[in-house]
Order: structure tokens, then sequence, then C-alpha cells
């Protein structure tokens, strides 16, 4: 339910670009002898774990060739270090300065690792590490991750915002903005971001089964680290590093961001589904179900983000917040934590958090690095400015009901703009649409899953009806701009239903006919040319371009189905099921050149057109009977005959045409050895003149007088 418009560049594709991983344990690499003279701090406690600055210039490295990795981080089985420093050599053979990366440990204890440090390419990676007084580099693994710049990350580069692209006032740096007046006015815009697609996610690396949260709580303010010293077509490749380093290495699944913006101000799609749903991340432990994690790429411990950077922040944290009805960044919200081995609060904690925070709020960390934390007052008033007049008709209408807590409950899936209207997703099931012609809508627990069967607002489109009861009182129902409907019943529950087979559902009588609810919505028919629906009452409506929308019910439709239905011998009913003249049975024409007939007295059987019209002529089941046999094929030459209850025949063959053969004929015919004796075929229909009735054959005429046949 997000905006077309605001999830991607629409001009520039997807992308499937090779991302190479590599594991490599440290315990074989060679040992760096470091030069420094001193001792290794005592205390690499909690405190000292947040020192941006070198402490281990004593303790000797593990080198390793990472053939031009990108990105690499630290990884490891069973307790982690006390604290990691790398330095990486570029392709030209510099040294970079050291750099601590924090680690933590995953919460089963068994493994850990450090944040990813994008390097740019680099030939070696030197690797030193310290854990209660001792080096610990040879119990480590570096996971050096490769991936090239690609044509379509200089396309999205070449769209990559500028520092100027905000509207409006920044916000003060300090202090909470006044409140502004209440009016309607949209939700906050979703600001373009770079599709997973676009960025090119790997999808075979996610192995991560999506979890939710019943709605968006906060967002937390991240950096990434690492250099800062990448292009902005270089941007794409950090995602898709980041991407394998938490999904494969660190074996998360996916990337532990929900939202990742590079320093040009161009905005990143993480976690799968994490834009518009309150996916559950890993960005911070104990605070990751319902919080919406941004990262900022690079390294902000003493450089300060970017203008784009920092507008791009504030402007998809806005449509997150505003859009789940979270308009003042500076209220307080009561959080009970899970607790995490990263986090400064324990298990079952209730922990008053800002509505935007940052990562070292609740964690032992340094993230999101002292100048990207100084931007937060700057943040929370800029988001607080962009919601101030988010006061949209769904959201007032939700504020009447009782808001959070109220019948829809919180907001699950943001309030976004979407074919010419607007729609959210509440915590109670409640999906709620507005447009100016129509107004506000809800579509009720009930009704939604016949409604996303159709296709939602895509297909199905907004609702143009309220829900209201059906004539036998046992169902509801609600009907939708796709022209279609949705039918509920607590038995058959919530259906879909469009077009010619609404319309012929509702020709036999809706929900009180014949057919009753359906009970599934409308699909294809296997071979691709069909629509069809099934029905309580034994029914079904089958729809192709060609043939229409038709009923078939009951032992015509068991007959139809044993034959292979629609992809079978009869195919598609050309005709609904229709009661014959003398109102004993019923009857369905079928394109493949067949009827179907059946009665209680007869059962179910197939009549073949030319019969059948032939049937039809003669008077059909009033006169001639109804087939009480499936049709029988000649053995010696072309053509069959059907019989009927009235103890007639139908005979037909391409050159005598079809003929009807009365009882007392059919007897003598047949024991003249049928087709195969002198008389052959029919080639009249019987012909009375007074009280003789006469009928030609191919090798002679019987003569009925008197009761009694010859000839």
């Amino acid at each position: 339910m997000v905006s077309a418009d605001g999830l991607a560049h629409p001009d520039v594709p997807a992308q499937s670009p090779d991302t190479d991983i590599a594991e490599i344990p440290l315990e074989s690499e060679a040992v760096v002898p470091q030069e420094a003279a001193g001792d290794v701090p005592t205390d690499l406690g909690a405190a000292a774990a947040l020192d941006d600055e070198p402490l281990l210039d004593t303790v000797d490295a593990r080198q390793v060739d990472v053939a031009g990795a990108d990105l690499v981080g630290v990884t490891w089985t069973g307790p982690g270090p006390d604290r990691v420093e790398v330095r990486s050599q570029s392709t030209a053979g510099r040294w970079s300065d050291w750099t601590v990366l924090e680690g933590e440990q995953d919460p089963d204890g068994d493994s850990g690792g450090t944040d990813p440090w994008w390097t740019g390419g680099s030939a070696s990676v030197e690797v030193r590490a310290w854990r209660d007084g001792s080096s610990v580099a040879e119990e480590l693994s570096v996971a050096a991750i490769s991936t090239a710049v690609t044509s379509v990350d200089r396309d999205l580069a070449a769209q990559a915002p500028s520092a100027g692209v905000a509207s409006g006032g920044r916000g003060s740096s300090v202090g909470s903005p006044a409140p502004s007046t209440l009016a309607f006015a949209p939700a906050p815009a979703m600001p373009a971001v770079i599709t997973r697609a676009q960025w090119g996610a790997d999808p075979a690396l996610m192995t991560w089964t999506p979890q939710y949260a019943n709605s968006t709580l906060a967002a937390v303010l991240h950096h990434t680290a690492g250099s800062n010293t990448y292009t902005p077509a270089q941007s794409p490749g950090i995602v898709r590093g980041i991407y394998a380093y938490h999904a494969v290495s660190r074996g998360w699944g996916d990337i532990g961001y929900n939202v990742l913006v590079d320093q040009y101000g161009q905005i990143f799609e993480g976690r799968a589904g994490a834009l518009s749903l309150p996916v559950t991340a890993a960005h911070a432990g104990g605070f990751n179900t319902g919080t919406f994690g941004v990262s900022m790429m690079g390294d902000y411990s003493s450089v300060a983000p970017s203008a784009a950077m920092r507008e791009s922040v504030a402007r998809i944290i806005a449509w997150k917040l505003g859009g789940s009805y979270h308009f003042g960044a500076w209220e307080i919200e009561r959080y009970t934590t899970p607790g995490h081995s990263t986090s400064k609060f324990s298990p079952g904690q209730v922990v008053q958090i800002y509505r935007i925070l940052a990562h070292r709020d609740v964690a032992y960390t340094s993230c999101p690095g002292n100048a990207g934390y100084s931007i937060l007052p700057w943040l929370r008033n800029r988001v607080t400015e962009l919601t101030a007049s988010a006061r949209t008709q769904i959201w007032s209408n939700w504020n009447r009901l009782g808001g959070f807590g109220g019948a829809w409950g919180a907001v699950h899936q943001v309030e976004t703009d979407v074919s010419g209207g607007s729609a959210a997703y509440f915590s109670a099931g409640y999906t709620v649409t507005y447009q100016p012609s129509v107004g506000v809508h809800q579509i009720s627990p009930r009704i939604r899953p016949g409604w996303i069967a159709g296709g939602g607002l895509g297909a199905a489109g907004f609702p143009t009806t309220f829900e209201f009861a059906v004539g036998d009182g046992r169902g509801r129902a609600q009907e939708f701009r796709g022209a279609g409907s949705v039918i509920y019943s607590p038995t058959t529950g919530s259906r879909w239903l469009s077009g010619a087979l609404r319309s012929e559902w509702w020709r036999t009588g809706g929900a009180t006919g014949s057919l009753g609810y359906p009970t599934r919505s409308q699909g294809a028919v296997g071979d691709g040319r069909g629509l069809f629906l099934e029905f309580e009452k034994s029914g079904s409506i089958v729809w192709t371009p060609t043939t229409g929308a038709r009923t078939i019910a009951g032992p015509t439709r068991s007959y139809w189905w044993s034959r292979g239905g629609a992809t079978g011998g009869l195919g598609y009913p050309t005709t609904s099921q229709a009661r014959t003249n003398d109102g004993r049975g019923v009857q369905t024409d079928f394109e493949k050149g067949v009827t179907v007939v059946w009665s209680e007295a007869t059962g179910a059987h197939s009549v073949w057109t030319t019969i059948r019209d032939k049937w039809r002529q003669a008077g059909a089941a009033a006169t001639v009977g109804l087939p009480d046999a499936e049709p029988v094929n000649f053995r010696t030459r072309a053509g069959g005959y059907s019989s009927f209850s009235t103890g007639s025949l139908i005979v037909w063959s391409s050159g005598t045409g079809a003929r009807l053969v009365p009882q007392a004929f059919k007897d003598a015919w047949r024991a003249r050895n049928a087709e195969r004796g002198y008389l052959g075929l029919p080639v009249s229909d019987p012909q009375v003149s007074g009280s003789t009735t006469t009928q030609r054959f191919e090798g002679g005429t019987l003569v009925l007088s008197g009761g009694v046949v010859t000839g």
C-alpha cells in the first residue's frame, strides 16, 4: 500500500549484480608484531569499548589477503573479544589508520561479529583483538565481500538528491517546536526510495522469515561506520555488501536496518517489507520490535552528516511516523524490552524512549557517533515540522473511534497516497480508504480477505459502498470500484467475485438463490483461458471471453468434472444450466459439441450436438423423453445414436443426418441387425398417414400398422 511514485526511480531497472563472500579464519594467517611499546589498558569494559581511538597499539595483529574486497567484517564463534581494531591496505600498498569496530554477541551467546567496514577495495586487512588480558585475533574470522559498481548504480547516482532538495523550514536546533493549528492535510509524502530490486538484493541470501509488530512506535538512528569517502555510484554496492554480511556472515538472513541513507541523500530500502509495514529488523537489540531503524551510511563519530543526508533521514522518518499517526517526535513512548546482550536494559524492563532516539540511547555502543548523535534535536524538530499538519480524513475517523485504543487499533501499514486516494491498514484487521468522491470507508476483517484475493487496491479498487447485510441475514457484502463484490458468511468465509461471474451469480438469485454463497474467490482455470467460482450448493460459475459466464451445478457438474472439467472432453459450458421442457430434468450445452442432460430418473448423460438438435426439433423431453444412456458409436461405420426414456432412438451419421426412430421401429430395426443389417440407417423421420406409420431406411422401409411392424 505504498505510492508507486515513492517506491522507486521508475526509469531505473532492477539488477542482479554478483556479490562475492569469503569467510577467512585468522588462525593460520600471518602474525604481524606491533612496534609500539606500552601496556594494553586493563579495563576494556563497556566504557572503553565505546572509545573510538585505537587502544591496542602493542597487540600483535593477524594479516589476511582479501583480494580487493570492498567491505570486511570480523566474526567469531564462542565468546567474543572485548575489542577489535582493523586497518586495510589499499591495492596501491598504502595502509589506513587503525579503526575500532564495535562488536556484539548474538542472543544465543554462541557467536557474534563486528559492524561491517567499508574500505572501497583492499588488498589485505590486519586485525588485532583483545579479551581478558590476551590477544585473541587467531580466534576470529574475516568476512571479505566484493561487489563492483554497475551501470544501474551509476544511473541511480545520477538521480541522487542535492543538499538543497528540501523545501520549507529546517526547524531549530534545540528544544521542541510549538504545536501547530489542527487542520486536514495530506500525510507526509514518501520520498523517493531505491528498492531492493534496484540496488540488487540477491533473493537467494534472504533466509529470514518476516516478523511483524502491531505498529511502528519509534525510529532509531544509526550509522554504518566505515569510510565516508564513497561516491554516490558506490552506495548501492555498500548496501549490497552490508546485506551480504548481515544475511550470511552474521546469519541474520537479511539486512539489519529498515532503511539506509547515504551522504548524497539517496534512500535505500533495507529489510524486506520494512517500508510500509512494521517489520522487525535487527538494528537495536532489545528494541527491534516496533521500531524503524534508519542508518546513515558512513562514520559520524567526528564528521557531521551532510545536509542532504539529514533531510532525507528526516523525510523518511516523517513519512513512516506521520503515516503511523505519531506526529510529535519529542513524545515519550513507554517500551517494554525483551533484553539483549548489547542492551542497557534488563528483560521485561519498561523504558521511556523518545519517538526518535539513537542506538546508543538503548545499547552499549557509540552509534551513531558523536556528530551523528548531535543532530537528534534538529531531527526531532524537522520531523515534527513535516508531520505537524498531517491530519487526514482517515486519521479523523480513527481519532473519533478512539485512536490507538479504539476499534481500529494502531496503524499497522502506514497511510499512503495511492490510486487517487489514500489507505491505511490497522492492527485490529481493518483497511480504511479515502477518496474525495466517496469519502472514508472501512473494509472489515471479515471482508478484507476476499478483497485481498480480488487484488486489493490494485484490481478490486476502493470500496463504493459500506458493508451491508445479505438478504438471508446470514452474511455480509461490500461493493468495490473494480466491478466486484466481496461476499461473506461465517461458514463459507470471505470471497471475491467480479464482472460477468458476479452478474451471473446475481441472475441466479445471489446468496438466496440456487447457488448460495461462494466457497472460494474466483480463480483461473488450469488452461489459462477462463475463470471459475465454486458455491456452497454444489454449483459453479465458469467463464471465458468466448463462452461467457455459465452456471453448472449438482450432478451435471459432477459429470462434467468426471470428464476432466473445462480442460476435458466437454470443454467449457456455453449455456447455463436450464430446465428441460418437461420440468423433470436440466440441460447444459458445452463448447466441444456435447449437451449434458440430467434427471433424477435417468441420471446425467451426454448427447451429441447433432442428435441434440434433432431431439429439440422433435419436441425434446416433452415428446422424445430424456436421454437414458451414453451415446453409442457404430462399430462398422461413422455415426451413432442416443436412446431416450420413451424408448425412442435418435440415430445419426454424416451421410443420413439425424433421424428419430420410435420404439416400435427401434425394436424391429435391431431385430434386423440394426445398422449392420439390410436396412442400414434411417434416411427419414417417421411419416404418419391415417393409421399407418412408415420410416424409410437405406435398404428398405418399415411399416407400422395395427400394432405390427413389417418390412
